[in-house]
């Protein structure tokens, strides 16, 4: 379907350039049905002090042209002089309007010689170039009566003081079918201009709605592209007076190539395809804003080439636009296609000021028709992303996809490495957050958790659960005596023989302090006793080193089984009761709890 709707806009674009041309051509060809133009010649005059009447007596000065054969004289300043005759072969008088065919505005004088002298007959000034004419034209238009067979010597003088191309040619109308011509002109014209603040509030509506980048730097496209346009069809020349139409123009195109670039550029997401191809565009975009400060600076012929030469920049950016389409970036054929008309227009402006193309109405229509074309694929293919954008995601998301594919391998090492950090760290904070660093053992809080969970094993299993209680003793003493690093490695060294001497199904811990408790899974108070015995006799046979220092050290300790109505709570204070009698009725001994 929009391939459908797309070669049909362009057959019907291709319609209209083609019917308006042929109007206009069959229009000029019957307003020089009976008018002809003969001894066309030439001369330039750099200084421009001379008189008309001066120019015509410097007959010999000047150079003879064949009509139609060589209209382009080059770029110069200063003025250039056209003489030729118009014969009126017809039985009527008519009036006849002769086109420069220039669009940038110049001070033209036209002379009509009467007894060998030339008589000004009309001047058109350089402040406001339009103000004499009757018709809005993008080009100076002078109008003369002829009588029936009638003819005329007439010198037209084209003066401007900065190098501007000049030519050897006028076009002649009668008004009826110059006023046809300009009408259609103008009403393309007004087409491409509503079409362009079209999708100026298209593109603003897309970026607001959905914050793409494409859109973004569409809107300063279309900016771009209103300036350009109307400096380089001339349409500006009629309502602005005393522009300078090479500097203007020179920064408006190179502002619009530079847009049109970094739109192509976000459009086809090119960083994501291929980081070296997308140098390349900064390049080119970086070229085409060069332009604007050398042309600003003052250096006008330098900035004009540039502008000529980026131009090309435009066919690179295809063929890297569809390197992407290739890669797999969706709906890049009609922005492909749009760029086409883009660059012919481009192109056609360049080859009028290099003199290559000849400018006339005709070839404005097939530019003006061209970025008509141009304007209505480039919203077209923003209505294409919009749509892949609402059904399958952001194109801004896959900018940022690019940006992490970029980092994506350096990234994954340093992932790899993280995480395995990451799985230390948590494994280092969970068994800080469970284990008392000093002696190595668990905590209160873990050693809380395993007596609840070996309380419930024991109720579900019917097994016995006796838990252990011992204080070191007179362990404030050691500290006041021998220093508190002395205390932690007395609390150290009894970790150390609490682990040896547990079973491994059993579970011991540091309660707080000098405090430590021992849980017997599957021991009565009886086979506890032995554990408990054996713990004791260790600790009191245990000779203590800190640096020079040699002592050793008892503990107290209580015991208690599990009972019916037991709970956590009640069975620790029953182990901790016990414990306070071994160290009310004499220390270092075992006392077993009794209700």
């Amino acid at each position: 379907m929009a391939h459908l709707v797309h070669r049909t806009v362009v057959a019907l674009l291709c319609a209209l350039a083609m019917f308006c041309s042929a109007f206009i051509t069959k229009a000029y060809a019957d307003s020089n049905a009976h008018v002809s133009i003969s001894d066309l010649r030439f001369l330039f005059e750099k200084n421009t002090q001379m008189t008309a009447a001066e120019i015509w007596r410097s007959d010999e000065l000047f150079t003879s042209v064949e009509w139609g054969q060589k209209p382009y004289l080059g770029v110069r300043a200063g003025s250039t002089w056209l003489s030729f005759d118009v014969h009126n072969h017809g039985d009527d008088t008519h009036t006849y309007y002769f086109q420069y065919p220039a669009i940038n505005a110049l001070t033209l004088s036209l002379f009509v010689v009467d007894d060998n002298l030339p008589q000004q007959l009309m001047q058109v000034p350089i402040s406001n170039p339009f103000a004499k004419q009757r018709l809005a034209s993008a080009n100076n238009v002078f109008a003369m009566q002829l009588a029936a067979n009638e003819s005329k010597q007439v010198l037209l003088e084209v003066f401007s003081p900065t190098a501007t191309p000049r030519y050897a040619h006028v076009d002649v109308w009668k008004l009826p079918e110059l006023s046809q011509a300009m009408n259609i002109q103008h009403s393309l014209m007004g087409l491409i201009l509503g079409l362009t603040l079209m999708s100026l509030l298209a593109g603003f509506i897309y970026f607001q709605l959905f914050k793409e980048t494409y859109c973004y730097w569409y809107g300063f496209y279309v900016i771009s592209l209103i300036p350009a346009m109307l400096l380089a069809s001339g349409v500006a020349n009629l309502y602005v007076s005393n522009l300078d139409y090479y500097l203007l123009g020179t920064i408006a195109i190179a502002m619009m190539l530079s847009c049109a670039l970094q739109f192509i550029r976000t459009y086809n997401n090119i960083g994501f395809h291929s980081k070296a191809l997308d140098k390349i565009m900064h390049v080119m975009i970086c070229a085409t804003i060069f332009i604007i400060p050398v042309a600003i600076i003052g250096f006008h012929d330098l900035a004009k080439t540039l502008q000529q030469i980026t131009i090309f920049t435009l066919p690179v950016a295809v063929l890297i636009a569809a390197y992407c389409g290739y890669t797999g970036e969706k709906k890049t054929s009609i922005m492909l296609l749009s760029i086409i008309p883009l660059f012919a227009t481009l192109l056609i402006i360049t080859l009028q000021e290099l003199g290559v193309v000849y400018p006339n109405v005709n070839i404005t229509i097939v530019c003006i028709v061209t970025m008509v074309a141009h304007l209505l694929g480039f919203m077209w293919s923003i209505y294409q992303k919009i749509r892949i954008h609402i059904t399958e995601g952001s194109a801004e998301d896959i900018n940022n996809i690019s940006d992490a594919y970029e980092k994506a391998y350096k990234l994954q090492e340093l992932v790899k490495e993280q995480n395995q950090k990451l799985k230390t760290a948590k494994e280092q904070a969970e068994f800080e957050a469970r284990t008392d660093m000093l002696t190595q053992l668990p905590n209160r809080r873990a050693f809380m958790n395993l007596a609840k969970m070996a309380i419930a094993q024991a109720e579900r299993q019917q097994k016995p659960l006796t838990f252990i209680a011992f204080d070191v003793d007179n362990f404030k003493l050691i500290n006041d005596k021998f220093g508190h690093p002395a205390g932690d490695q007395t609390l150290k060294e009894i970790g150390d023989l609490i682990r040896n001497i547990i079973r491994a199904s059993d579970f011991c811990g540091r309660i707080g302090g000098e405090e430590f408790m021992v849980g017997c899974h599957d021991n009565n108070m009886l086979d506890a006793h032995h554990v408990a015995e054996r713990i004791r006799s260790a600790i009191e046979k245990n000779q203590i080193v800190y640096e020079d220092l040699k002592f050793n050290t008892t503990i107290s300790i209580g015991m208690a089984e599990l009972e019916d109505g037991d709970d956590l709570d009640s069975l620790l204070k029953k182990a901790d009761d016990a414990m306070y009698e071994s160290k009310t009725t004499g220390k270092n001994k075992i006392t077993l709890y009794a209700a």
